[in-house]
């Protein structure tokens, strides 16, 4: 029994986190793409335009807006990394077996648009 409930709690915290973590993941590609969207229309808050669809403030932002008189050969191309701290005691569960805890991931998404020319 106390060999049990540690590797219970470990799948357990490992599916809670997974999801959470794939849900982030999911929303910074949203927020990358939005903010493409918004770079290649020319607008100014590439970034707010970004930290609004993912609901926080990225680590990092990369932003490539269109040059003047582009045309539709050229891309708007927007990278957002975040770091992703986990909800769950999941790094603390892993070092009980000899794994490496992590407690914080660091998620990266790009988003590429073409230029309106």
């Amino acid at each position: 029994m106390a060999i049990v409930l540690p590797l219970l709690l470990l799948i357990l915290f490992g599916i809670i986190d997974f999801g959470m973590l794939l849900n982030r993941q999911i929303l910074l590609t949203e927020a990358a793409q939005a903010g493409a969207r918004a770079a290649a229309f020319g607008e100014p808050d590439v970034t707010g335009r970004a930290a609004s669809v993912l609901g926080d403030q990225p680590t990092s932002v990369s932003v490539t807006s269109c040059p003047a008189n582009a045309d539709t050969s050229a891309d708007a191309r927007v990278t957002l990394t975040y770091r992703y701290q986990a909800k769950t005691p999941l790094g603390s569960l892993m070092l009980l077996f000899g794994q490496n805890a992590a407690d914080s991931f660091e998620l990266r998404s790009t988003g590429v648009m073409a230029c309106v020319g």
